[in-house]
């Protein structure tokens, strides 16, 4: 089934929003009223950093960010020969299309965009409780950097070269 992976649209925002909100019902996801919010859409969308996936009849099924979070950035866990790297998050899936691989291909593209954008390497956290994530993302093959207690949370921090 073809995909098309591209910048978010402000057409787009009312479907993140709802992937962002479903999202928060799955056991282990950190997400709550208070992230994401409408601002990390925004400040997203205005670095051309938000990215949508959408199928054969244009439906948005998963979105994903690459982020410049300084916490996350700055974090002693990782590798200095792979930067500059680019942070990937906010990585939300339609509940229709869960456990078929949209997640890892929306980290595929997403990783060819930061590669497209002159980044050494990708990184993401990823809570320490949220199963269904960490089994998607084991798929990718990224390297476990280390782990770290931010924003009140557990993390596992992977990274990965392009």
């Amino acid at each position: 089934m073809p995909f098309n992976f591209i910048e978010a649209g402000d057409e787009d925002i009312p479907k993140i929003r709802e992937l962002y909100q479903n999202s928060r019902k799955i056991p282990g996801c950190t997400w709550n009223d208070n992230y994401p919010t409408d601002r990390e859409i925004m400040d997203d969308r205005k670095r051309h950093s938000l990215f949508v996936l959408k199928d054969q009849e244009n439906e948005l099924i998963g979105c994903i960010s690459i982020d410049n979070d300084p916490e996350v950035l700055k974090l002693s866990c990782w590798s200095e020969h792979l930067a500059p790297r680019a942070e990937l998050a906010r990585l939300a899936v339609a509940g229709s299309y869960q456990n078929r691989g949209i997640a890892p291909l929306l980290i595929q593209n997403a990783m060819k965009e930061a590669k497209n954008r002159g980044y050494q390497s990708t990184c993401y956290l990823v809570s320490k409780h949220h199963e269904r994530a960490l089994r998607s993302y084991r798929k990718m093959h990224y390297n476990k950097a280390g782990e770290t207690d931010l924003f009140g949370q557990e993390w596992w921090c992977y990274e990965k070269e392009l």
